[in-house]
């Protein structure tokens, strides 16, 4: 999970610029690019970046969750618990939490500004 605390400069002031000025925070620019998110330009607002960043996530955690349904579903139709799908089901648990800690990252900087059905384009 990334540090959150990590933002925070010596002076007690919150660093929300990565390196080349913008002013996406940087823990968002870091999952950006964990998710291979491309940034918008500078102009774009931060709660724009941040609704569709946590879309794409929760896509990749929806497709993990179906993949992780499937070699449950096929470890029950060969009634066998090979290794190998056991190891699969515990990876894909992993990449599930992991991918639900980074929505709760991002939770702190949604303010709700864009809503549901509210085009964020």
């Amino acid at each position: 999970m990334v540090d959150v605390a990590s933002s925070w400069s010596a002076s007690g002031q919150r660093d929300d610029s990565i390196s080349n000025g913008s002013s996406i925070p940087s823990e968002v620019a870091d999952l950006a690019r964990k998710y291979d998110y491309v940034l918008p330009d500078p102009r774009c607002s931060l709660q724009r970046v941040v609704v569709d960043l946590k879309l794409k996530i929760r896509n990749a955690v929806k497709l993990q969750m179906r993949m992780k349904q499937g070699a449950v579903q096929l470890a029950k139709a060969t009634k066998r618990n090979c290794d190998l799908l056991k190891r699969e089901m515990r990876d894909l648990s992993d990449r599930i939490s992991e991918m639900q800690e980074d929505l709760q990252v991002l939770n702190v900087y949604d303010t709700g500004a864009f809503g549901k059905g509210v085009s964020t384009r």
